[in-house]
């Protein structure tokens, strides 16, 4: 008959063996896109603020995501697209788990902030963002690290981060997530033609009923009437000295991949840059099935921005 004891300690013996030929330095790697922090500051907690900030005497509203940690901290303003039904939350708390503070807001005339809606009114709340970020007594009550802040903008936004980063010399990193290039789907949609431009007002009337005084119409001819200076291929010069990142959906048809996304990259390669980073997702315009790869992308690309 067979001793349990003995077998007992036998099968004992076998797990720690098993157990101690694990490597100590196997552990874990942390990962801010699907783990929770793994300390926490008492001090200096995580939180999150609701903000007022005003453009052109309207005020916006918006939230920022305040990290953990005594800081100043790198800091990233994202931008939603047209009307901003997809706002990437879920993107601002893995970055704020990250390290970074993430400021997002609405524009002027839409979802409730004040004023007017208008494409060009966009970029003018991108600049009003970025110096209400940028001033000194909101940057110590937010935790900011003014001199690093990163452009981050989907569809519209993104359109928007590159116009803004182009213009404004402080900000060396931008990332568009399947950012428009306008004078790009003017040729695609046609809507410069009477058949083309009557579809996309069609379409652009459904995303209208949460914005102010515009239309689909008014936005169209707003469009139409920026063709050239809407262009992004007319920036590529001031893009080739930043770095940037470039994200486009396969299955996109609002912004398909080969015209908005890889174009843009290989001229601003062309010009000399050495910091553009296209990367084409297997995915829609909102990127809906690759949310978690997306963030993965976004904070790897974000370690990489990081002053030493």
């Amino acid at each position: 008959m067979a001793n349990p004891t003995k077998a007992l300690h036998t099968t004992f013996l076998l797990v720690w063996l098993c157990v101690s030929s694990i490597p100590v330095h196997a552990q874990p790697t942390y990962s801010p896109v699907t783990q929770d922090p793994l300390k926490f500051d008492s001090d200096f907690p995580a939180t999150m603020n609701e903000l007022t900030i005003m453009s052109d005497e309207s005020r916006m509203y918006g939230v920022i995501y305040i990290a953990q940690g005594e800081g100043p901290h790198p800091t990233v303003l994202l931008l939603h697209g047209l009307p901003g039904n997809e706002k990437n939350f879920d993107l601002a708390q893995a970055m704020r788990r990250a390290g970074w503070n993430v400021l997002t807001f609405h524009y002027r005339g839409s979802w409730s902030s004040e004023g007017d809606y208008a494409i060009s009114h966009c970029l003018e709340d991108v600049h009003a963002t970025l110096s209400f970020l940028r001033n000194e007594e909101m940057a110590q009550k937010y935790r900011v690290k003014a001199d690093e802040i990163v452009l981050i903008g989907h569809s519209l936004g993104g359109f928007a981060a590159l116009m803004a980063a182009q213009e404004d010399e402080n900000i060396q990193s931008v990332a568009s997530m399947a950012g428009v290039n306008f004078r790009i789907a003017i040729d695609e949609t046609k809507m410069d033609t009477p058949e083309g431009f009557e579809s996309m007002r069609q379409a652009f009337d459904e995303s209208v009923s949460f914005l102010n005084a515009t239309s689909g119409e008014a936005l169209l001819n707003e469009i139409l009437d920026h063709r050239e200076e809407w262009d992004l291929l007319n920036y590529v010069d001031q893009f080739a000295e930043k770095s940037i990142l470039l994200i486009g959906g396969t299955r996109d048809p609002v912004v398909p991949v080969s015209s908005h996304i890889t174009l843009l990259a290989e001229e601003i390669i062309k010009a000399g840059g050495k910091q553009v980073k296209p990367v084409a997702l297997e995915s829609d315009h909102a990127f809906s099935d690759r949310r978690i790869e997306l963030a993965h992308i976004l904070v790897s690309w974000l370690a990489e921005q990081r002053s030493p």
